[in-house]
């Protein structure tokens, strides 16, 4: 069975979001950085027309087809979940998105069957996850790498999708009471300080880098504590932290490779932000 491309989806599902969202803003687009970008901010698709709201897509998997059996798998990238994990802290700001679409037959339906999960529901480390069709509801189960399994309690269907961009439920808030909103300023100054720190040439100050670390596992203790997730003895939280530490080089080594590199085109600034109006 050959399952569309995730370009295919991710330009399929795209343009269906778009179309059920047209009514309710001016000039409804989506953006996608290049190739080489989307390497640093994680992300294949953002979208600001109500508020800066960003979604990675996955290509689905059908395992084993001979039976098939209703399990379908999404392999995740760790770079791009950490990267996502370090610039988007709060919840409602970015989702990996999951097209159920296991032939071309099925694009036309794409939009309807992707479900949404919010990337701070998918603990580090996380190798893939598992859609499971039961009787009588849907699964959604995910692996540690060289770790134990673990169920996604939350994820969002279209419509609740579909329903809360329009209401501008989802997404960081840019502006409130026509200035930069607090939640917004310290969005940028993550990724200036992150930019400072990988592109000028320095070296990442160890001090920077383990407060950094200390707050992204911290916050997934919480995770774990708060889904209940009978997983914290499989955790090792020291691999981990050297993980996260080695992904902090890897984006170095890889930003300083690229000739004629251009921090400027990864540093996002308020001036270069499309805002569109909402229609009343």
């Amino acid at each position: 069975m050959n399952t569309p491309t995730e370009n295919t989806l991710t330009l399929n599902v795209t343009h269906q979001l778009l179309k059920k969202v047209e009514k309710n803003f001016t000039n409804a687009v989506a953006f996608s950085p290049s190739r080489r970008m989307e390497k640093l901010k994680g992300y294949d698709v953002k979208l600001s027309f109500c508020k800066f709201l960003v979604f990675q897509f996955k290509r689905p998997k059908f395992l084993n087809p001979a039976t098939m059996m209703k399990r379908i798998r999404f392999d995740l990238n760790s770079s791009q979940l950490f990267t996502l994990h370090r610039d988007f802290t709060q919840f409602d700001h970015a989702f990996f998105a999951l097209p159920i679409v296991l032939n071309a037959n099925e694009l036309k339906y794409s939009y309807l069957n992707t479900f949404y999960i919010d990337i701070n529901n998918i603990l580090p480390n996380t190798s893939f996850i598992d859609f499971v069709l039961n009787p009588n509801k849907l699964n959604f189960k995910a692996k540690i790498k060289n770790g134990t399994r673990y169920d996604i309690k939350y994820f969002k269907r279209n419509i609740t999708m579909n329903r809360n961009i329009k209401n501008c439920n989802y997404g960081l808030t840019i502006y409130q009471e026509n200035k930069l909103s607090h939640e917004y300023k310290q969005f940028i100054g993550r990724i200036e300080e992150i930019n400072k720190n990988i592109l000028n040439g320095d070296e990442i100050p160890e001090n920077w880098m383990n407060e950094k670390i200390s707050e992204m596992i911290k916050h997934q203790k919480k995770l774990i504590e708060k889904e209940k997730i009978s997983c914290d003895d499989e955790v090792d939280f020291d691999e981990m932290r050297d993980f996260l530490r080695n992904q902090f080089y890897e984006l170095k080594k890889e930003s300083s490779k690229k000739i004629g590199f251009d921090p400027s085109t990864y540093k996002i600034r308020s001036s270069k932000i499309n805002i569109f109006e909402k229609n009343d």
